[in-house]
C-alpha cells in the first residue's frame, strides 16, 4: 500500500461532513489511490464508508469500480457493515444490493 492508498483509507475513516468526504475520496482516487486498497484489517474504503453512511462517498467509490463483494479479515462486506451500523440509512443498503449479485442467502 502506498501513501495515496493510506490517505484514501484515512479519509474514508474520518468523521468529515458527508459531501466533504466524497470530494476527498474522489481527489485521492484522482491522485492515484487504488479504489480497492486494503488496510491491515482487510477493509477497503467502500467498507469504511458503508459503516459511516456516506452515500455520496459510496457513489464515488462504486462509480470508480470498487469491489462490492470484497470481504475484510472478519469475512464482512460493505453490505454487512451498512446493515449492522446503528442509524444507517436504508439507501446505503439499497444501492449496494441493487448493484450486486447479493441474494438473501448470500448475506446471511
Amino acid at each position: 500500500m502506498d501513501g495515496s492508498d493510506a490517505q484514501l483509507l484515512a479519509v474514508a475513516r474520518s468523521p468529515l461532513a458527508l459531501d466533504e468526504q466524497a470530494a476527498k475520496v474522489s481527489r485521492q482516487l484522482d491522485d492515484g489511490a487504488s479504489v480497492d486498497a486494503c488496510g491491515k484489517d482487510g477493509a477497503t474504503a467502500l467498507l469504511l464508508v458503508a459503516k459511516t453512511g456516506s452515500f455520496q462517498a459510496l457513489e464515488v467509490l462504486l462509480e470508480r469500480g470498487a469491489d462490492l463483494h470484497h470481504r475484510d479479515t472478519k469475512g464482512n462486506t460493505a453490505l454487512h457493515y451498512a446493515t449492522a451500523s446503528l442509524g444507517v440509512r436504508e439507501d446505503i443498503s439499497a444501492i449496494l444490493v441493487s448493484r450486486s449479485s447479493y441474494t438473501p442467502r448470500s448475506v446471511a
